[in-house]
Order: C-alpha cells, then sequence, then structure tokens
C-alpha cells in the first residue's frame, strides 16, 4: 500500500530558532554524516533534515511501526536541490523518498511516500493555522466540508465524510503559524 507524510516547520517561530541554532539539540537528531555536511552551509538544512525525518516517520507509523520517534535513527540523503529539494530517507530497511520546498523564508514544507511513482498525485495545502483544516481538505478533495471529519485511529489521521470512512490517505501537520496536510486517494 502507498503511503504519505508531510511536516511543516515555521521558521519565524522563536522556539523552533532557538532549538535549531543550538548545537546539542541538533546532536540529539542529526546524524554525524547529517551534521558534517551542515558545517559551513546554509542555516535551513537542520530543518529540512528534521521534516524529511518526520514525515518518513508518519510514514513508518501507518505501516504499523510501534516505536517512538528516534530521528537519529533515520538517515536523510539530499539528491536534488531544484524548486523542491529530493532526498531519500532510511529507517533501518525501509527508505521513501521526500520532496521539500522552502516558502520565502516562512517555512518549510516536506512531503514524503513511499512510493516516488506517484508524487504527482498528492495534494496538499499550507496555510494559516487560523483557517479551518476542514475546508481546506474538502476543496482539496472536492466534496462538501458540512459532513467531512477528522478522526484519529492508533494516532493516525483518517477522513470521514458522513461517518463513513473516506478512500484518501492523509497526512497533517502544524507548526507556530502553519498548517499543512497532504491527501492520496487510495485506489
Amino acid at each position: 500500500m502507498t503511503y504519505i507524510g508531510n511536516d511543516i516547520i515555521d521558521l519565524n517561530c522563536p522556539e523552533n530558532r532557538k532549538s535549531f541554532h543550538n548545537s546539542r539539540y541538533l546532536n540529539k537528531f542529526l546524524t554525524a554524516s547529517e551534521i558534517n555536511y551542515c558545517k559551513g552551509k546554509n542555516y535551513l538544512y537542520p530543518y529540512i533534515f528534521w521534516t524529511c525525518k518526520e514525515s518518513c516517520y508518519k510514514i513508518l507509523l501507518k505501516k504499523g511501526l510501534n516505536k517512538s520517534f528516534s530521528p537519529r535513527k533515520f538517515q536523510v540523503n539530499l539528491l536534488s536541490f531544484d524548486q523542491t529539494i529530493t532526498s531519500i530517507v532510511k529507517y533501518e530497511n525501509f527508505s521513501c523518498a521526500a520532496y521539500s520546498t522552502i516558502s520565502n523564508s516562512h517555512f518549510i514544507h516536506t512531503i514524503a511516500t513511499n512510493n516516488k511513482s506517484i508524487k504527482s498525485l498528492i495534494q496538499f495545502s499550507i496555510f494559516n493555522i487560523n483557517e479551518s483544516p476542514i475546508d481546506q481538505i474538502a476543496e482539496i478533495i472536492n466534496i462538501s466540508p458540512n459532513f467531512l471529519t477528522i478522526n484519529k485511529k492508533n494516532g493516525i489521521p483518517i477522513l470521514k465524510y458522513k461517518n463513513m470512512l473516506i478512500p484518501y490517505d492523509i497526512s497533517i501537520s502544524h507548526d507556530g503559524d502553519f498548517y499543512s496536510f497532504a491527501v492520496l486517494k487510495q485506489e
């Protein structure tokens, strides 16, 4: 089965700035090779590594992983740097593709999937935390928001319409002033 995960980081959030510029904090979630990679480079790389790892972890939870998030166990390999930064994220014997974008130094958003051939089928939205996620999701999947609900099953978000499960994989994230989601219609 194909799954997706997504994560967003608000680059202007004071807590994030404090944490992501603290070497002790970075040593808790970056591998040695990731730390080496970041030396002398753009300050955004640790944020990118974090969102990739978090997005991949969300996929693993859907696949049945029953372990707490240990970011140092995830290895991110950055592959390309176009408008979207493409990475491969590895955890034990699992790997997924991750696609990160940076928006005007406001946020970094990453979508990951365990099936890179479906990248173009993933729909997503990023919006202000004060907006309704239900309205945004309903607009993307083209249904009325009146009976759409986001529920959780084993801590994983699912979509229901009129209390019936609808065939979409969904990933939701929020940080600071931003909310993001990604959806993929399951066949």
